[in-house]
């Protein structure tokens, strides 16, 4: 008979640490994936993004128009003017050179005016000037980087949870259902909101701030998929508006040295005309004179 075999006490010792040579393996190939994730991730996502981007291009360049474009109603009116009395309480009014922003002393003047519009849509979707002063504020605090999105998918994820993230359901659903539900009194409300925004620039004393957070978020209308996605699912003339607007903003940037992501405006400027020309928005045709000053600083655009 064979004696059975014994296991020496470094053989027995060594077979015990078997399980924590291997959990420390585990964890090192772990925390090595973890340190390596964004190229990584980048690498696979990179078919989605490509194939995203192009079917939101495709998708946006065919929209069809919200409407049929309607003539002014009678001599000398403009289309939509009553949508402007109801939200402003004034006939409509083009403000010069919308690119020159607008006198300090008029300042204050502005914020109540834009105070005044938002409370006479709002307040039944529970939007008042203070709750939109604040979301502003939140999002300036922390407003997207565009950078990390084209370099990372874990940048990619967030920005497409951007504005959810910063303004939670709370804030952002009531925003959602003022321009889901009167969508026409976008327009009045996008030109203030401009209005504003340049005052504060330019007159504040955080204009620097309020340019940085402005830009930052116009390139993220522009240019990135959470952006896109957001105004995609928006009515044509919001879409239209808000990417009209952001081009503005981001015009400004480059001519003051300030558009560290590069955005290039030529096909912005040519997507956002064509969706303009369809719509029968009050100040269509300043709309699209604006744009046309653009090109011609940025050939190829039109």
């Amino acid at each position: 008979m064979l004696a059975p075999m014994r296991v020496s006490p470094q053989e027995g010792s060594g077979g015990r640490l078997w399980p924590y040579v291997a959990a420390t393996v585990v964890v090192a190939g772990l925390a090595a994936v973890w340190l390596a994730r964004d190229p990584i991730l980048s690498r696979l996502s990179r078919p989605y993004v490509e194939r995203a981007r192009a079917e939101w291009e495709k998708e946006r360049a065919a929209a069809a128009p919200e409407e049929e474009v309607a003539a002014p109603g009678g001599a000398g009116e403009l289309p939509g003017a009553d949508v402007w009395e109801r939200v402003t309480g004034a006939p409509p009014a083009w403000p010069g050179d919308l690119l020159a922003p607008p006198d300090c002393a008029d300042r204050e003047e502005i914020d109540r005016a834009l105070c005044r519009a938002v409370e006479s849509v709002g307040t039944r979707h529970g939007v008042s000037c203070g709750f939109l002063v604040e979301a502003a504020e939140t999002l300036a605090a922390s407003p997207p980087e565009l950078s990390r999105e084209r370099a990372s998918a874990e940048g990619l994820a967030e920005n497409a949870t951007h504005l959810f993230r910063r303004l939670r359901r709370r804030r952002l659903e009531p925003i959602r259902a003022l321009l889901d539900e009167d969508p026409a009194a976008a327009e009045p409300l996008a030109l203030l909101a401009f209005r504003r925004l340049q005052a504060r620039e330019h007159c504040g004393p955080r204009g620097a701030e309020t340019g940085r957070a402005a830009y930052a978020y116009a390139s993220f209308a522009l240019e990135s998929l959470g952006g896109q996605a957001y105004l995609h699912r928006r009515w044509p003339r919001v879409a239209a508006l808000a990417s009209f607007y952001a081009i503005l903003i981001v015009d400004e940037a480059e001519r003051q040295g300030r558009n560290s992501e590069g955005v290039d405006l030529r096909p912005h400027i040519a997507r956002t005309r064509a969706l303009l020309e369809r719509l029968p928005l009050t100040f269509r045709d300043r709309y699209l004179e604006t744009l046309d000053r653009l090109a011609s600083r940025w050939p190829g655009g039109s």
